[in-house]
C-alpha cells in the first residue's frame, strides 16, 4: 500500500515543482496536499477490499466509490500461485493469485501463513470435488 502511494506522490511533486516557478514553498505545499489526498484515496480503497471463502465459493469485493464483487466457484480453480515480491517480503506478507476461467484475481497483503492456509484450503476443495465440471 505504501509503495504505490510513495511513487505517485513523488512523481506528482516533481511534475508540479517543474510546472510551477520552481519555488520550494509551492513544491512542498504540492507535496503535502497531494500526499494527503492520495493517502486518503489509497486508504479508502484498501479498507473496501475484502474476501470470503467457504467450501463452495471464493468471493472478492473491491472498489472505492462503487463496489464490485466477484464470486468464483471454489471447486473450479485452475491455478493458485503464492507471490512474494521484495516489498511483501520486507513486511512478511504474500499475495495469492487465483486463476479461473473468469480470469485472474489477486488477494494481496496477507500474512504468509494465512495465504498458504488459504491456498491449501482452496486446493483441497478443488482436488476433492466429485461433481460435474460443467
Amino acid at each position: 500500500m505504501a509503495l504505490p502511494w510513495f511513487i505517485f506522490t513523488s512523481m506528482t511533486a516533481i511534475i508540479a515543482g517543474l510546472a510551477t516557478s520552481g519555488d520550494v514553498f509551492w513544491t512542498l505545499l504540492t507535496v503535502a496536499v497531494g500526499a494527503s489526498l492520495i493517502a486518503l484515496l489509497v486508504w479508502g480503497r484498501w479498507r473496501r477490499r475484502a474476501y470470503f471463502v467457504n467450501d463452495d465459493w471464493l468471493a472478492l469485493r473491491y472498489g472505492l466509490f462503487g463496489q464490485q464483487q466477484r464470486w468464483i466457484p471454489a471447486c473450479k480453480m485452475q491455478t493458485l500461485r503464492v507471490r512474494q515480491g521484495p516489498w511483501l517480503r520486507l513486511w512478511g506478507m504474500s499475495a495469492l493469485l487465483v486463476y479461473s476461467a473468469a480470469g485472474r484475481e489477486r488477494i494481496a497483503w496477507l500474512p504468509c501463513r494465512q495465504v498458504e492456509a488459504l491456498q491449501d484450503h482452496l486446493m483441497s476443495i478443488t482436488a476433492n470435488f466429485q461433481g460435474r465440471w460443467m
